[in-house]
């Protein structure tokens, strides 16, 4: 009953704007903290908005990398950025096979010609999912960044 009363005062001391403004007047107790989630569901929770969101950011994310170098440290940004937005997605309960396979050929071009030969060879044929090509893109990158620590 404490630890509720301190996660309601957490709550109210971590919102602001119109989020603050909306459980305002309910008093710090262990009561009202499942009040407060409840209403701020209620008026905030807007899941397609936030999958149109994901979906926005990975889009360009993708557009604004013309082609990331052979660079270790941009192949990772590079590969951060999409898996951040993938994530997420998963999370909002939107499964990669439903945009997977429009993803894939997306990604392939954008990665270099070295790098998308050397995912090729280890994985003989074409990705079916885009869970596959994660897969062999975060191998690569582990590969080159360790081979980095040898030199």
């Amino acid at each position: 009953m404490l630890y509720t009363k301190a996660k309601m005062n957490y709550l109210k001391g971590i919102l602001t704007d119109d989020a603050a403004r909306a459980i305002a007047g309910f008093p710090i107790t262990s009561q009202n903290y499942g009040k407060s989630i409840q209403l701020l569901k209620e008026r905030f929770e807007r899941k397609q908005t936030l999958i149109n969101a994901h979906m926005e950011s990975l889009s360009k994310s993708l557009s604004k990398i013309d082609n990331p170098s052979t660079d270790t440290q941009q192949l990772r940004k590079f590969y951060e950025k999409c898996e951040t937005n993938i994530c997420v997605l998963e999370t909002l309960g939107i499964q990669t096979d439903s945009y997977g396979s429009l993803l894939i050929p997306i990604i392939l071009k954008k990665l270099p010609e070295e790098l998308r030969y050397t995912i090729f060879r280890a994985n003989s044929s074409t990705f079916s999912s885009l869970n596959d090509l994660r897969t062999a893109l975060q191998k690569e990158l582990e590969t080159k960044e360790n081979s980095k620590l040898i030199q």
